[in-house]
């Protein structure tokens, strides 16, 4: 196991709040706001007949702040993890409204549930945004913490 060096999160104190007034953007495409419809989102699942996205990152373990070279060796295991699954997905970064933080993210078409918990399990997340078809954008806390 890797000790990834975890220090005192300075990034979070109130983890849904936080998330939910993030701005997630999918790059050069659109930006999404968890309760806010995102037709642009909506139309990207459409184009792959998908029933859901889900942007996630691996950065910042838990809202731990890590290094720049751990944050960029879990992004390089997430990128894999997508492709090794045949993942369509689209680069993209999620950022406080306030420009305090901003991680590199991934928004991912059609990820089944055994992926979405394997995030949550292996990258040490505490949440995703998930969009359906309906576009609907909503935050998904990690059930575990």
């Amino acid at each position: 196991m890797r000790n990834l060096g975890l220090k005192k999160p300075t990034i979070l104190s109130d983890k849904t709040s936080v998330y939910s007034k993030a701005k997630f953007t999918v790059t050069n495409e659109f930006d999404m706001f968890v309760g806010v419809p995102s037709l642009p989102a909506q139309k990207l699942l459409e184009k792959y007949s998908a029933i859901r996205g889900a942007f996630m990152t691996a950065h910042n373990p838990f809202g731990c702040v890590v290094s720049p070279k751990e944050n960029s060796y879990q992004t390089d295991r997430l990128v894999s993890d997508i492709k090794l699954c045949g993942y369509v997905s689209f680069d993209g970064f999620g950022a406080s409204v306030s420009c305090d933080w901003s991680e590199q993210s991934f928004f991912v078409i059609d990820p089944s549930d055994d992926f979405l918990s394997s995030v949550f399990t292996k990258y040490n997340q505490d949440a995703f945004v998930i969009v359906k078809n309906n576009s609907m954008v909503d935050l998904v806390m990690n059930p575990n913490i």
